[in-house]
């Protein structure tokens, strides 16, 4: 497709254009009090949001506006208004308002002018502001998002409770209203030209493979993303105009992104919006009231509503859902395994980085545990390297792929210079009986080399002590040695988290792996953890767990 992602909310008649294209879930039940935004609305509060962006605070095409918010009408209205601007959004986690100095990071590498961010925000916003380039700061509230009943309530709730707020009025220069920049914008035309070409994202690395890199994604990278996902989309059974989405994954993410909201929209979907990811029991309650029909979640969100079924949650809660999908990371099979069964119906495991867009997903038949499905309409892979048996480092060519890293000239120099995309994925080519699939098989960066020389993937031996009746998560890395290259350290989590973990324990653990891989494979250190920490995307922080002691 070429375009520009302003094509997703182009007026598509009367009826059409007044479907409800966003639902806020704040655990409400009665309908009348959800907050909705309507295909219409989303465009027109675009354009004012975008008149007040280009008129009074004067922002100019290609600056940055950064944007930190949940999953909340706010985001879509924020999103398109830039690009309506012609201005460059940068999503921010809002969980790293816990930690002010991550929020810096992308605002000083960004060089973001202005940012969109809710009120309880703001504190971590204050303490680094001084050293940005930010010249407006845009606030909101929950409120915002609500009809006037429901936002009277949440008013009087505020103030009764003391909680922080910030509603501002030209108490300080640099702090804006969203919802009075909205009403400024009311009534005027406005139009600005934007090109297919035009950076519209500049979207951050995770940094689980080193510092967060800012990822530039054109409009019409992410219109192709989109369109291949919705060719997916139906080939699975889903139809245009008909579907529900839960939108779990938050927006700073590519899943939520490319998936939750850029292809919803092309679908004519209308899209429960969760505003914290974590709180699965309220995902649940949203599932059955809107009776979703297409969820994308991370592991996380699988193990969880397992655990809570398991436990005797009604099933009824899920049986309007006819796609799972799981992204971001890898879901181990015990977990896939046991949703599976309670709920009777297959998860889809998806591949994507931030750099690719989503790549390929699985359709049915691709029963394999490492299967990650049938690359997308216009993405190339190949296998570099391969050994005997196929398997080497996976390269990706796309239509749908990054333009470059923000301030990186290098990287994006050597970017451009090749023509795959080097993933650092391991993965080798499979037809599993039906067509040509994907199998991943562990990530390059996280190899671990052996005293003796031998190269043995983390992922290999964290399946084996999955299989341990006693370990419910299970995460390996390398350690380094002075003396002998690397040990092997097994992080896992016990099923019975009050569990013993002595020696005799440990013993019984490396056991275990000897009895199913070879004595070079086996943990040389094996640590019993609460948790295994993650970041925001689910994934492993492997470099947390190098600094972990032997003996906890």
């Amino acid at each position: 497709m070429k375009g520009t992602l302003l094509e997703l909310i182009e007026p598509r008649g009367f009826l059409e254009d007044r479907k409800t294209a966003f639902v806020f879930w704040d655990g409400e039940r009665w309908p009348w009090y959800l907050g909705k935004l309507s295909y219409r609305g989303l465009r027109n509060k675009a354009r004012r949001i975008a008149w007040s962006l280009t008129n009074e605070l004067t922002l100019k095409p290609g600056e940055r506006l950064a944007v930190m918010l949940p999953n909340m009408p706010q985001f879509p209205v924020a999103y398109f208004g830039a690009f309506m601007a012609g201005l460059i959004v940068v999503p921010i986690n809002p969980r790293y308002a816990e930690t002010p100095a991550e929020i810096l990071k992308i605002l000083k590498d960004s060089g973001a002018e202005a940012i969109v961010v809710l009120d309880r925000f703001l504190p971590a916003l204050e303490v680094i502001k001084k050293d940005t380039e930010l010249r407006h700061i845009i606030v909101t509230t929950p409120a915002d998002s609500l009809p006037l009943v429901k936002k009277l309530v949440y008013w009087i709730k505020t103030l009764w409770r003391g909680k922080y707020f910030y509603y501002p009025y030209k108490e300080r220069p640099e702090i804006e209203s969203y919802a009075a920049l909205a009403a400024t914008g009311f009534g005027k035309k406005f139009k600005r030209d934007t090109y297919p070409t035009d950076i519209a994202l500049i979207i951050y690395t995770s940094g689980t493979t080193g510092a967060p890199k800012g990822v530039e994604m054109t409009h019409e990278a992410l219109l192709e993303n989109a369109a291949a996902c919705k060719a997916y989309l139906f080939e699975m059974g889903l139809k245009s105009g008909e579907e529900i989405f839960l939108a779990a994954v938050p927006y700073f993410h590519i899943l939520g992104i490319a998936a939750l909201l850029n292809t919803a929209l092309l679908v004519r979907a209308k899209t429960v919006l969760i505003p914290d990811p974590r709180k699965i029991p309220k995902i649940l309650d949203a599932i059955d009231f809107t009776k979703t029909t297409a969820f994308a979640g991370m592991p996380g969100h699988y193990e969880v509503m397992a655990k809570l079924l398991a436990a005797g949650a009604k099933r009824r809660y899920l049986s309007s859902v006819k796609l799972w999908i799981n992204g971001g990371a890898k879901l181990h099979k015990i977990h896939r395994e046991k949703f599976e069964k309670l709920v009777g119906k297959k998860i889809r495991n998806g591949y994507g980085m931030t750099e690719l867009g989503i790549v390929s997903c699985q359709k049915l038949g691709d029963e394999d545990e490492d299967s990650v499905g049938e690359p997308f309409s216009k993405v190339e892979t190949a296998i570099l390297n391969p050994d005997s048996e196929g398997k080497g480092e996976l390269l990706v060519k796309s239509s749908g792929m990054m333009r470059g890293y923000w301030q990186q000239d290098l990287l994006t120099s050597e970017f451009m210079a090749a023509r795959f995309f080097r993933t650092g994925d391991f993965a080798q080519f499979s037809s599993l009986g039906r067509s040509f699939t994907i199998l991943l098989r562990g990530r390059k960066k996280y190899l671990i080399k052996t005293r003796t020389g031998e190269n043995v993937d983390p992922m290999e031996i964290e399946k084996i002590l999955m299989v341990h009746p006693s370990v419910v998560e299970a995460a390996v890395v390398g350690v380094a040695d002075e003396k002998h290259g690397e040990r092997i350290r097994a992080c896992i989590v016990l099923r019975d988290p009050d569990g013993s973990c002595q020696e005799i324990f440990k013993k019984n653990i490396k056991k275990h792996c000897g009895d199913h891989l070879a004595s070079f494979k086996v943990p040389d250190e094996i640590v019993c953890v609460r948790e295994i920490e993650k970041n925001a995307a689910g994934k492993v922080l492997y470099e947390k767990l190098k600094e972990l002691k032997a003996s906890s």
